[in-house]
């Protein structure tokens, strides 16, 4: 009778304790089906289920997570300017709780960041260039709080090709080894494509030849380790990226191909991929538009 009892209590301990993740899984599970409203619906409805700032952070965070993939929807869909500013300005608001909730939880910091690049790109280029900085804070303490967290170097490679180098921080040398690293610690699935996407546009923008971008490498490897900050460290991280190695894209290694070339390869096999998928999401369709013109405008 008493170890019945016993056993029952340990039943009902365990099923207590998993409550609470079941909630963040099936989250999760509807993010990565890319079931965006119905994970919003989830986490709005968890706001009120919970009490401590540990569970409330996973909430939050999780709500900005899936306000943000509404919104990239949005904006290849229909949505209006002040819709879109109104959506991403909310978001920006959720991933703020998520951090002060949470202070050391890398994704309140990366859908921060997330979010206020949307509305730089809603507001213009002025906005945009104004938010580059704490974008870039944001992201560089994502990393010190989690040196794996791929979307945070993803962003920050984008971020380091996009913004222009005679006026602010801009350098493709970063931007590409920041995209080399975003790969080499992402997952190994369709999340991971516009990481590729990046990288390739990185690369036709840097345009080094295999000369070129080998000196490159070789200072980038001097300097990679004796930086103080995560972030700091990885602008360096081709240099200790064995480019000999096997790809999803190139079996025999890129480390004989000009940036350009490896650009090219990595567009083809991409741009098969996204075809390759049963459903393309709206941000889907248009990654593969713009895989599509880059490797036209390359060859």
């Amino acid at each position: 009778m008493r170890k019945a009892f016993f056993v029952l209590m340990l039943v009902l301990l365990s099923a207590g304790g998993l409550v609470s993740e079941t909630v963040f899984e099936k989250a999760d599970r509807l993010f990565e089906a890319k079931q965006y409203k119905e994970g919003l619906n989830l986490m709005q409805a968890a706001v009120h289920d919970y009490t401590s700032h540990t569970d409330l952070g996973k909430v939050y965070w999780r709500l900005a997570q899936f306000q943000l993939a509404i919104g990239d929807e949005l904006v290849h869909i229909s949505g209006t300017r002040k819709k879109l500013i109104d959506w991403f300005t909310e978001g920006e608001k959720m991933a703020t709780k998520a951090i002060e909730l949470t202070p050391s939880n890398p994704w309140g910091y990366y859908y921060r960041a997330a979010h206020s690049g949307r509305l730089g790109q809603m507001k213009g280029v002025f906005d945009a260039l104004a938010r580059t900085q704490s974008i870039r804070d944001d992201l560089s303490l994502a990393l010190e709080y989690n040196d794996k967290h791929a979307p945070s170097y993803y962003v920050l490679g984008a971020l380091y090709a996009s913004v222009p180098e005679f006026i602010s921080f801009g350098n493709t040398d970063y931007a590409v080894s920041l995209g080399r690293k975003a790969i080499d610690t992402g997952k190994a699935d369709d999340s991971s494509y516009p990481f590729y996407l990046k990288l390739a546009i990185s690369l036709s923008k840097r345009n080094k030849s295999v000369q070129g971008r080998n000196t490159c490498i070789k200072k980038a490897a001097a300097r990679f380790g004796r930086m103080d900050g995560v972030m700091e460290n990885h602008f360096f991280y081709e240099g200790v990226c064995d480019l000999h190695r096997k790809f999803p894209y190139a079996s025999d290694g890129v480390a004989q191909l000009s940036d350009k070339e490896e650009a090219i390869v990595i567009l083809d096999w991409l741009i098969k991929k996204y075809k390759g998928l049963t459903r393309l999401s709206p941000v889907d369709q248009y990654d593969l538009k713009e895989a599509e013109a880059l490797l036209a405008e390359l060859r």
